[in-house]
């Protein structure tokens, strides 16, 4: 076993550096001025060397009203993933502890979810928001994507772990339901709850497609919709400004990922029993 750890250990620092090409070069492309990158994406070592340096592209962005909609998508990705991960943890509590009615019946409709693409939805869900008047409304983006079959799953499996013990004990002390949940079962599932935030805010800070269709005001649009529509369409002119916008959006994800790693895979573990 010992004499297989440094060949495992290299194929997957080989694979990593593969996985890692096209981030390090959109990173070094983004400290290139904008009229060589007109010319040629490989100037130096492939493109991996930003030459001649410069940090005008990150500058630009600023110009471009970068803040807001850098403001926008962190609104929307925080509530949603606190309302999200809240939701998830009630619904996972409910499925795994509580018999009630049609629970054999609702649980798998929820995970069905998983199979249906959000984007056969997006037609229902512009004409229903349209006529309450949610369009163009931080209500409008994060509503729809409350629904999340991936951390219901997590949240029920890991609570179906957890002894019958502490429960019944809880209730001959007099707890209630939502007493048990929120004083013994949130504290107990911190590593799934975290798997389920990090998953989710990763969805709305990336999300491109649904803040596309259901924002027409220019002031309410979101990171991603704003680099495309006002940036990524001078694209040719603006290369090096874009993949800096690319850059810096990517940065939370990125941060919480390394930050929160040893939870996420936990979560993962617990979801895959």
């Amino acid at each position: 076993m010992s004499k297989r750890f440094p060949l495992t250990l290299i194929v997957v620092l080989i694979a990593a550096l593969i996985w890692s090409i096209p981030f390090w070069w959109i990173l070094s492309l983004s400290f290139q001025p904008n009229d060589i990158l007109q010319k040629t994406t490989s100037n130096t070592a492939l493109g991996f060397i930003p030459f001649p340096f410069t940090f005008e592209n990150y500058y630009l962005l600023w110009g471009q009203s970068f803040f807001d909609w850098f403001l926008n998508s962190a609104i929307i990705a925080v509530t949603m993933t606190v309302l999200a991960t809240i939701l998830c943890s009630l619904s996972g509590y409910a499925f795994a502890r509580i018999d009630f009615v049609g629970k054999k019946i609702i649980y798998p409709i929820v995970l069905a979810g998983l199979m249906i693409p959000g984007e056969l939805l997006f037609i229902p869900l512009f004409t229903q928001f349209s006529s309450l008047g949610l369009n163009n409304s931080f209500t409008g983006l994060i509503l729809p994507r409350l629904a999340v079959p991936f951390g219901v799953f997590i949240m029920t499996q890991y609570y179906k772990g957890v002894p019958n013990e502490i429960e019944e004990a809880a209730i001959i002390d007099g707890a209630n339901r939502f007493q048990i949940w929120y004083r013994i079962m949130v504290p107990l599932s911190i590593p799934a709850m975290i798997t389920v935030a990090i998953v989710t805010f990763g969805f709305a800070w990336n999300d491109y497609l649904w803040p596309l269709i259901s924002l027409s005001a220019q002031d309410m649009r979101t990171l991603q919709v704003g680099i495309a529509l006002q940036i990524g369409a001078r694209m040719q002119e603006y290369m090096g400004t874009s993949l800096a916008g690319v850059i810096i959006s990517s940065v939370p994800t990125i941060i919480l990922l390394i930050y929160f790693q040893k939870y996420l895979l936990r979560g993962f573990a617990i979801g895959s029993k």
